[in-house]
């Protein structure tokens, strides 16, 4: 990635809410981001399954795939919650 993309990735992030809608139930030994489902609410997902749905990824694709992962470890379909418009 390189320094423009990254400084943008941190612009766009700063101007969002960050609302958990689940507490972080994973252990001290895993590292945790929150992910986030929309502009505002967020998940926790261990940080190694989050950054490996990073790869060559658009932030469609990217939310698509992390909310898989979330209904497969929360049980939680994201569409339900937010409605079908990520955005």
């Amino acid at each position: 990635m390189s320094k423009q993309t990254i400084d943008k990735s941190y612009a766009r992030r700063r101007d969002k809410k960050c609302i958990p809608l689940i507490p972080n139930t994973f252990p001290d030994e895993v590292e945790v981001v929150n992910h986030h489902i929309n502009d505002m609410l967020t998940v926790p997902l261990p940080k190694a399954i989050h950054i490996s749905t990073y790869s060559g990824t658009d932030v469609s694709t990217h939310r698509e795939l992390c909310n898989n992962i979330i209904k497969d470890l929360y049980g939680l379909e994201v569409s339900k919650i937010v409605g079908d418009d990520l955005f």
